[in-house]
């Protein structure tokens, strides 16, 4: 990591202290649904949960640029996680009804508030030329996060799966809290943040301009095309807290079978973190790919009988490959399909509507399970051929502008 040494103090910082952030909040996030399922909860209360979850995510996602203005970065990170992370953290570790945990999610969704201070501490004041290395950094711990699912086998297979994740979660919140302290200390303000806050302080208020953004993107026939496409995949991916019941409780996987499937997910992100680098495929081919091998995975799952192990392992390695591939080449397609002009606020009022467009997903998947299980499968398997069909329709409309003589 010769590049740490050449990037600012805070960013430095940042990346030293991220590993303890990215591989206990990703394990947590894994368990959550199953620690809900159970302490005996049912699939139509998890699945409010998450909805209700979501609204509050709708919520922090429109108020977040104007918490982390008027704060700054650095207060909104320290306080943001605290309130995301910390407090829900604790909360799971001793809650045990419908109340409790839907208060732990409210605070858990305002996530995206942090998010964006997170995002705004990791790349401002970095040369554009560092940026691509701190962001490789990044996704390698979210890739690898799943390494922690190999303590977890043992100790779940031992003590059982409540108590390990309960201590888990406890043990998170103050390794967490803890970090974010230690960060908050050790760094200041960044420039761009500094000037943020005087502007506020000097009257100047924020303008999300939502309907104007959002009219930007619906009259760009390519753009609406994009975000209908990501609303999709985001809506099936909503659903996904109940594959992980359903693997433990239709397919009768051990719980610490289940503890393995984030350490699959790793080795699966790292490969393909570093075979997508050396891969020249287009944006739109990767989107296609990734849909299309998502809804046969899907398929594959209806099929897998209850006690197959190497069939659930072959499935969720195909599963966790398709997301990957399917998130690695939105970005960057969505990025240059958009002026470099309305960049921010057309990314925001995306975010914005992507959140309120999934806010049913969970719910909706609660009551599908409560029916039939398989109907959250088909569904899903529904809406990625609907996504890919959408990702044709792109294609199609991006090779009529290219033949366009006004491009």
């Amino acid at each position: 990591m010769k590049f740490f040494a050449k990037l600012p103090r805070n960013t430095q910082v940042q990346l030293k202290l991220e590993p303890f952030n990215s591989f206990l909040n990703n394990t947590m996030v894994f368990y959550v649904p199953l620690l809900m399922k159970g302490v005996g909860l049912a699939e139509r209360e998890i699945g409010l949960i998450g909805s209700i979850g979501m609204v509050v995510g709708v919520f922090s996602q429109l108020v977040a640029p104007l918490v982390v203005n008027a704060l700054g970065r650095r207060k909104t990170l320290v306080l943001g996680t605290y309130f995301s992370w910390v407090v829900p953290m604790t909360m799971w570790a001793f809650v045990a009804d419908f109340a409790g945990f839907l208060i732990a999610n409210m605070f858990h969704n305002l996530v995206r508030i942090a998010s964006l201070a997170y995002y705004c501490y990791n790349t401002e004041d970095v040369d554009d030329v560092y940026k691509p290395a701190v962001y490789n950094y990044l996704s390698l711990l979210t890739h690898g996060s799943g390494v922690l699912a190999l303590v977890m086998v043992p100790l779940v297979e031992h003590f059982g799966m409540i108590p390990t994740v309960r201590v888990l979660a406890a043990l998170s919140a103050v390794v967490v809290g803890t970090a974010s302290t230690i960060r908050f200390l050790r760094t200041t303000e960044t420039s761009v943040g500094l000037e943020a806050i005087a502007a506020v302080r000097a009257g100047q208020r924020y303008r999300p301009e939502i309907l104007s953004s959002l009219r930007t993107v619906l009259t760009d026939r390519s753009l609406r095309l994009l975000m209908l496409a990501e609303i999709l995949w985001n809506f099936s991916a909503g659903m996904n807290a109940f594959m992980i019941i359903y693997l433990r409780d239709q397919l009768a996987l051990s719980a610490s079978m289940i503890s393995f499937l984030p350490a699959v997910s790793a080795a699966v992100g790292l490969t393909a973190f570093f075979v997508t680098v050396r891969l020249r495929l287009k944006e739109s081919s990767g989107l296609l790919i990734g849909s299309l091998s998502t809804a046969f995975s899907l398929v594959m799952l209806c099929f897998i009988p209850p006690g197959n192990v190497a069939a659930v392992i072959v499935f969720y390695a195909l599963h966790t490959l398709s997301a990957y591939v399917f998130g690695t080449f939105f970005a960057p397609l969505f990025n240059i399909s958009v002026h470099q002009t309305n960049k921010t606020r057309i990314f925001s009022v995306v975010q914005l509507s992507l959140l309120t467009a999934i806010i049913p997903a969970s719910y909706l998947s609660g009551l599908l399970y409560e029916i039939n299980p398989l109907l959250i499968f088909y569904v899903r398997i529904g809406l990625m051929l609907l996504c890919a069909l959408i990702i044709v329709l792109f294609v199609l409309e991006q090779r009529r502008l290219s033949r366009s003589p006004t491009h």
